[in-house]
């Protein structure tokens, strides 16, 4: 069985120094794009399209350009959405999203809203404007119509499916994501994506020709841009959206949210499942599609803690005490002392992170008090007799 385009993305940019998840989200991304407005997933009377907005947050030297200028370079020679990128104003973008063009060599109309706007230094890309913030935040949903006066007069937009791919450093970042838009909506309908790793160097003196490579890649993204019609949803895959989104939505009365992000991240996932699909060249949305998007989605959570100050802790004794906690809820002692790896760090991203759950569980079982166990995709940890007479009886 063939590759699928984002696996064999991360195999084509495996020599380069940028970081793994960076070229993950630039395949992502280059999938909505590749979509534009032929497919969606249709939600009573409103349509969900996959467009996303995607922000490389990273210092300086930590390579997040490439990513964004490779996305760049493959959307453009794919030649089936419009390509926005250099200093431009909102303005701009609006008229550029209004006009038909012609590609000159496939010689096929490119209309309507479907767009794409890079900006591998989103600050030095985007004009200074009051108006920027709350135009980009109100066309991330899909428009059948939009009307908007600009200083040359009125323009009349159909159809508007807009991607944003960006890249920054906190230093200049909030000159675009200022109050306005942590507070407005804007932050919240966007991936923040920072480096996972940090890569060999690689001075690619000896990387062979990419041209075949390249080909290939490209050849894959046509075929998922020939995808056209309406998403389904599996009724396991339904099953497992809900068994996640039914209890998180309810856990929200009682989280301060100041951002939105918490508001607003199924529809994110919703959207990652679609592309994941397309990924996989089907409109058929799995089970699996939903799991490794909730999964996805919600290890992105501690990137938004700098926009809040209701950011959590770090301390290991705090994650200590709710490890256990959930270790003697009704649900946990009934799985025999269960608790999964993904339930914990969805349930309680605001207050630890990975890092920090590690390292109280190798703390943890120096002690004999838990024990790891991996099943299929998840880790889980179990309450050991020890930990069971400390935690309950209080030996």
């Amino acid at each position: 069985m063939s590759n699928t385009f984002i696996e064999t993305l991360l195999e084509y940019s495996k020599p380069y120094e940028s970081p793994t998840s960076f070229w993950k989200w630039s395949g992502y991304v280059s999938i909505a794009a590749a979509l534009r407005d032929s497919c969606w997933l249709q939600q009573g009377d409103s349509k969900l399209f996959p467009n996303i907005y995607v922000l490389f947050l990273a210092d300086s030297g930590q390579r997040k350009g490439r990513p964004v200028d490779f996305a760049t370079k493959l959307i453009s020679d794919l030649k089936n959405i419009k390509v926005i990128s250099g200093r431009s104003s909102i303005q701009a973008i609006l008229v550029d999203l209004s006009r038909v063009e012609t590609d000159p060599t496939t010689q096929k109309l490119m209309k309507g809203g479907a767009a794409i706007f890079f900006a591998p230094e989103l600050t030095a890309a985007l004009v200074n404007d009051p108006a920027a913030v709350g135009i980009i935040t109100d066309i991330y949903e899909y428009k059948e119509k939009y009307d908007k006066g600009l200083v040359g007069g009125k323009i009349v937009l159909e159809h508007i499916v807009f991607n944003f791919f960006a890249a920054s450093n906190e230093a200049l970042l909030k000159e675009v994501y200022d109050n306005r838009a942590t507070q407005g909506g804007l932050l919240a309908r966007t991936f923040v994506i920072t480096p996972n790793e940090t890569r060999p160097a690689n001075s690619l003196f000896s990387l062979p020709d990419t041209k075949e490579a390249y080909a290939a890649l490209l050849g894959k993204l046509k075929m998922i841009s020939n995808l056209k019609g309406v998403f389904t949803i599996t009724q396991a895959a339904r099953d497992m959206y809900d068994s996640w989104y039914i209890p998180f939505k309810n856990s929200l009365v009682k989280k301060k949210d100041t951002i939105g992000v918490l508001g607003r991240i199924h529809t994110g996932i919703l959207k990652l499942s679609l592309i994941l699909a397309a990924n996989d060249l089907t409109l058929e949305v799995s089970a699996n599609h939903i799991e490794e998007a909730i999964a996805e989605t919600l290890k992105l959570l501690p990137n938004y803690v700098m926009f809040t100050t209701a950011g959590g802790t770090s301390d290991i004794a705090e994650c200590g005490r709710r490890v256990l906690d959930a270790l003697i809820t009704e649900e946990a002692i009934k799985a025999g002392y269960k608790v999964s790896r993904k339930k914990l760090l969805r349930d309680h991203w605001l207050h630890f992170t990975g890092e920090t759950l590690d390292s109280f569980i190798s703390v943890a079982e120096g002690g004999d008090m838990i024990k790891t166990a991996v099943n299929g995709t998840d880790t889980y940890y179990y309450l050991t007799e020890v930990g069971r007479n400390k935690m309950i009886i209080g030996e």
